[in-house]
């Protein structure tokens, strides 16, 4: 028999560690802050020892923890890579990829006819998760996901640039030749995007403008800022190789052109071994599809 904590334990304490907050490990994992703390304190109590420090913000390792986290993500990861092999060899044709709203209805779905012509890719179900984030790719439940967001590779994960990103602000072609200098968006009504709420401040320092307004419209996604901008209710930032198809078919006009952003857009995956073959030709196909 041999002499372990509890398993469930052991998934709470690395959840809470991968989040670094009992409640949004509760939320992630659909149990109580109760009962997260339980487990831990439990799992805490089996050692001997404390894994967390506590502290206003969340919870910070200690160096047990870590020790401990280390070998978790290890043995974890090998028993979901098992346990998936085991449990269908059809999950090996199904690849969920993990990318933001906007991305899937202006640049993916667009291009996705493409693929599902290809001569293998008829075999290939595809899932899209617009809620997945870099937690969502370490833990499995993604094998693909496309983020303007810069992190860290760890063992196991490659990073892939996808595009460099350039940003600019779009609106209806009728409003293009009403804004020819990059002051008059001063006097402009700006929308803004909660799913990015800094990118009219980045632009504005690329183009040599620091105090621009914080006030306009707020929508939940960059797709609505973009709609509202291009039913002419405004101005909105935009990645320029996210709307290249209606910037070229006229459906959305850049007065000011675009600057280099600070930022660039990647794709990160498996390293090979752990990514099913499926996976690794969507893979290839987007990046393609980027260049």
């Amino acid at each position: 028999m041999r002499k372990l904590p509890p398993l469930r334990a052991l998934h709470c304490f690395e959840a809470v560690s991968d989040y670094k907050s009992f409640s949004s490990a509760a939320e992630a994992l659909n149990l109580t802050h109760g009962a997260i703390s339980q487990q831990v304190r439990s799992l805490e109590d089996w050692l001997g020892t404390q894994l967390f420090s506590r502290h206003s913000g969340g919870v910070v390792l200690t160096a047990d923890g870590q020790r401990l986290k280390s070998v978790c993500a290890m043995a974890f990861k090998k028993l979901e890579q098992v346990c998936t092999s085991i449990n269908s060899a059809d999950r090996t044709k199904t690849v969920t990829i993990g990318c933001s709203s906007s991305f899937l209805a202006h640049w993916l779905l667009p291009r996705l006819k493409k693929f599902t012509c290809g001569i293998d890719s008829n075999e290939i179900n595809l899932r899209f998760d617009t809620n997945a984030d870099w937690n969502s790719l370490v833990r499995g439940k993604i094998e693909l996901l496309i983020s303007w967001d810069c992190q860290k590779t760890i063992d196991g994960i490659e990073k892939r640039l996808f595009a460099d990103d350039f940003i600019g602000p779009v609106c209806k072609p009728d409003n293009a030749d009403k804004l020819d200098d990059p002051d008059q968006i001063l006097r402009s009504n700006l929308l803004h995007a909660k799913s990015r709420p800094t990118a009219w401040q980045e632009w504005g320092r690329a183009v040599g403008i620091f105090t621009i307004p914080i006030d306009g419209q707020v929508f939940e996604t960059l797709s609505l800022s973009i709609e509202a901008a291009r039913a002419g209710f405004g101005y909105a930032i935009a990645p320029k190789f996210v709307f290249q198809e209606e910037l070229r078919d006229g459906k959305l006009a850049a007065p000011l052109g675009f600057v280099a952003a600070h930022h660039a857009t990647y794709l990160y995956s498996h390293t090979d071994q752990h990514l099913s073959q499926s996976a690794r030709s969507l893979r290839s196909w987007l990046l393609n599809q980027a260049r």
